[in-house]
């Protein structure tokens, strides 16, 4: 069962703690909105970081190399 874009099994430790400690439901809202807020930053981050690591990897298929330095220095050591 979901709610909105929430599955159920997600909120459900929000609302038995707002059931405890007699939250509203504009407590409830205002946490799942934050909580939408933290996980919106983080998936911005992640595909930020997703973006930079394509443009590297673009970078050093570019430079005709997958594997060492892209500095020009010696590559990985033997294992």
């Amino acid at each position: 069962m979901s709610i909105g874009h929430y599955l159920f099994a997600q909120i459900r430790p929000v609302l038995a703690e707002l059931r405890r400690e007699g939250g509203s439901e504009a407590e409830l809202r205002s946490s799942l909105a934050a909580r939408a807020e933290t996980l919106t930053a983080r998936s911005r981050a992640m595909l930020a970081g997703a973006g930079r690591l394509h443009a590297y990897l673009d970078f050093v298929s570019a430079a005709g190399t997958t594997t060492g330095s892209t500095a020009g220095g010696p590559g990985p050591s033997a294992r």
